[in-house]
């Protein structure tokens, strides 16, 4: 069950359960100050986000800037070891152990994971499920929803991301593309308020990254609020209502794309965007 929590990002039945609609804040996850170190290296100093309803908030940067690592920090899959972390206005608490700094609260934690989801460049489907049984275990086992909606919901979803003759295969009957739609299907029957993505195409060959990004745009077209980890520079101009720069544990720079990739000011963002 440890795990069904860690991978889909979800919370106990009696949290997830509670209704969106009482939820009136725009604002659905603010981070101040993140920080991060592992061991004496910093790899977060200090990073802000706030995400509103309907925002697409895509972080670029080099490899080793911290934006996965910011990302895991989102979800408490890493602990911060400085900043805070609100979910509808609601603060998650921290305090300090031997081990060092931990959540306060487990049922804030999971209250937490019941509104916000995530999608690994590595698929992270249990190789010993079918793609239906991946996409309704959470559902019904944390959330506490009948085997019978649980299954009518999967179906729609793989429908949806276009799986819908895939449900009976098992991850290593399927392509890397089908795998990862099918984790975008997992994350969605859980309804969640925001998404992650963690370089979601990175793994992908060049000819099944089309089919991903499809499903990303339609999750934009519906209103879904999504934090994204991406190197596909030409989507992230396309979809995201806000572009933030990472650069060494920094945000260097922040913008709509069209101040990001037209009018950049960083030197460093300069150089970035001239690699790509």
């Amino acid at each position: 069950m440890i795990k069904i929590i860690e991978t889909l990002g979800v919370a106990n039945k009696s949290l997830a359960s509670e209704s969106r609609d009482s939820v009136e804040s725009e604002t659905l996850l603010k981070a101040t100050k993140i920080e991060k170190n592992f061991g004496n290296t910093p790899v977060l100093k200090g990073i802000s986000l706030t995400a509103n309803r309907g925002d697409i908030i895509t972080l670029i940067g080099s490899s080793g800037s911290g934006k996965s690592t910011f990302l895991r920090c989102l979800n408490l899959l890493e602990q911060p070891d400085g900043g805070e972390l609100e979910v509808h206005g609601q603060k998650i608490g921290f305090k300090n152990t031997r081990h060092g700094r931990a959540p306060e609260n487990d049922r804030h934690v999971q209250w937490m994971r019941s509104r916000v989801a995530m999608v690994f460049q590595n698929f992270n489907l249990w190789a010993h499920m079918t793609l239906l049984e991946n996409i309704v275990e959470a559902p019904i086992h944390v959330l506490g929803v009948s085997k019978s909606k649980a299954y009518e919901h999967a179906h729609s979803l793989l429908e949806r991301v276009g799986l819908a003759e895939r449900s009976e295969h098992y991850p290593s009957q399927l392509s890397g593309g089908q795998q990862q739609r099918g984790a975008i299907a997992r994350a969605l029957a859980m309804n969640p308020d925001v998404m992650l993505f963690d370089e979601p195409t990175s793994a992908l060959d060049p000819e099944l990254v089309g089919d991903v990004l499809r499903v990303i745009r339609s999750l934009k077209e519906e209103g879904r609020t999504m934090i994204l980890v991406t190197h596909e520079m030409q989507f992230a101009e396309d979809v995201s209502t806000k572009i933030m720069y990472l650069n060494q544990g920094k945000v260097e720079e922040v913008g709509t794309p069209s101040q990001i990739f037209g009018h950049p000011s960083s030197a460093r963002l300069r150089q970035f965007l001239s690699t790509r």
